[in-house]
């Protein structure tokens, strides 16, 4: 073991190309309806919500909105939270038709959301059941 003289090493300094200010959460790959304007017309698509943070999320998506700007997300198995404001930072093709879209939100998160698309966010593990055993 090294000699500290007392004093902790300091953290090593951040990846520049590192956009992320949050930390990003598996999400239950919910699908989603993506919406946004143009012009006079609203249009949706269907996505998946890939991954989520309290700033931003990963969507996957056959249709490409434009690059930065305002587009609503809805989870289809969850209405009850309503279409979400997010803008469309960088996208990419992955796969023939497919698209992978950063986005992010205006504020924050609505935590409400945050809860239900984060897989097991506040849940305890399962805890099996004991064997039975012949033991008196």
């Amino acid at each position: 073991m090294r000699e500290t003289n007392g004093t902790v090493p300091p953290p090593p300094p951040a990846q520049q190309d590192d956009r992320r200010g949050a930390l990003r959460y598996s999400t239950i790959c919910h699908r989603l309806l993506l919406g946004w304007w143009e012009g006079d017309e609203y249009r949706t698509t269907d996505a998946l919500l890939k991954d989520l943070s309290l700033t931003g999320a990963s969507l996957l998506a056959e249709t490409l909105p434009p690059l930065e700007t305002a587009v609503w997300i809805c989870l289809q198995e969850s209405p009850q939270f309503g279409w979400i404001e997010m803008t469309v930072v960088d996208a990419e093709v992955v796969r023939r038709g497919m698209h992978v879209l950063r986005v992010t939100f205006p504020a924050s998160c609505p935590f409400d959301f945050f809860k239900a698309a984060i897989a097991n966010f506040g849940t305890e593990r399962p805890v099996p059941p004991r064997p039975k055993t012949d033991r008196p």
